[in-house]
């Protein structure tokens, strides 16, 4: 939703969001300074019926951050028109 909002091309928002998945997949290969950022390492638990409160907390908090930001740029974009 965040991708969509920054560009107007779907194409663009699809190859934003992809490279962003991947690079958060990867990101604990690649220093383990990053490996706390890794949505995939904190989704390992879950399907094996794990779940912990932190892991959740973790994913709302970014589910509320990047809806807040979706708002944030579309409230710009919603005022720039103006």
């Amino acid at each position: 939703m965040f991708a969509s909002s920054i560009t107007e091309s779907q194409i663009v928002s699809f190859i934003l969001s992809v490279g962003v998945f991947i690079a958060m997949w990867f990101l604990p290969y690649v220093n383990s300074i990053f490996s706390p950022f890794s949505l995939i390492n904190k989704f390992d638990n879950f399907p094996q019926g794990i779940i912990s409160i932190s892991e959740v907390i973790t994913f709302c908090t970014f589910i509320l951050l990047f809806v807040l930001l979706t708002i944030i740029v579309l409230q710009s974009r919603k005022t720039a028109h103006r």
